[in-house]
């Protein structure tokens, strides 16, 4: 189990040493180039009224909740809820 750890532990620093990459800013071209798309672009906090379907809530009738006493097959008392409806 003990060579089976360090192997894996020798595995992931192996790996995550050869895959490191360091990352290249050329020069800071992506950069402004965002900057400059996202301040070029006119902001807008109002759009206007939007047109939105109405939404029907559906109806319920005035239901309620009740418990009732049962017994299983080896003589146990509990209590189940039951949704009542009118």
């Amino acid at each position: 189990m003990k060579r089976l750890m360090i192997i894996a532990a020798l595995a992931t620093v192996a790996v995550s040493t050869t895959a490191y990459t360091p990352a290249q800013a050329r020069d800071g071209a992506i950069a402004a180039s965002i900057i400059g798309s996202a301040a070029s672009q006119p902001r807008s906090y109002y759009t206007g009224p939007a047109y939105v379907e109405p939404s029907y809530a559906p109806v319920y009738s005035a239901c309620r909740v009740e418990r009732e006493q049962v017994v299983d097959q080896w003589g146990r008392v509990g209590y189940r809820r039951i949704r009542v409806c009118d």
